[in-house]
């Protein structure tokens, strides 16, 4: 072999050789800019239609008086924490930081408008596992103005809310996302009395 074959055979191995060193540290690497969390909403609501009673006769069944009163409607929501890499073994609450939710917001639409809803929560989920939290989606003083408030004689209406949880990771302290949708069917529900 001449002087310059063995040059370049141990230059090509030598560049091979990095190129592979390379590709294996870049692999296990995250991008620093992107949480280390992905969260996702796993159910809302066990994945039934929310139907929202816009008003109750209370035990008298009878409308105005006393007894009558509306209900929040709340729901529950289970959110996922996963590693950005799925090449990761996370184990609930190991190295990764787990997510805290500490707010929410309910965007409607439909055929009426009714305003966004934005409130608190406080949910954390540990890193490769998922927790419950329950938000509410159609507060009483929403059933007690227009539209919701015309559904007391009879009619029904029909929304579909977008539910997103807003949260930090602990340890990068990068805000995350978590965004469910829910059908919601509003109407003055026959009441029954209470067991």
């Amino acid at each position: 072999m001449t002087r310059r074959t063995i040059i370049s055979t141990v230059l090509t191995a030598v560049l091979s050789t990095a190129w592979i060193a390379l590709a294996v540290i870049a692999t296990g690497c995250s991008d620093d800019s992107s949480p280390r969390s992905v969260v996702s909403v796993e159910t809302i609501n066990e994945g039934q239609v929310l139907d929202s009673d816009v008003y109750n006769n209370g035990s008298d069944q009878l409308p105005g008086t006393e007894d009558d009163y509306i209900i929040e409607d709340q729901v529950a929501v289970v959110i996922q924490n996963r590693p950005h890499d799925i090449g990761l073994e996370i184990r609930p609450n190991g190295p990764f930081g787990a997510v805290v939710f500490d707010r929410y917001e309910v965007r409607f639409s439909g055929e009426e408008t009714l305003s966004p809803l934005f409130g608190a929560i406080h949910l954390r989920v540990l890193s490769g596992g998922t927790g419950t939290g329950i938000v509410t989606v159609v507060p009483a003083g929403y059933k007690s103005m227009p539209p919701l408030l015309a559904l007391r004689t009879g009619g029904e209406m029909f929304f579909e809310c977008e539910v997103t949880l807003i949260g930090t990771e602990e340890d990068s302290k990068d805000e995350v996302r978590a965004i469910a949708s829910i059908p919601v069917h509003c109407a003055n529900w026959a009441d029954t009395e209470p067991d």
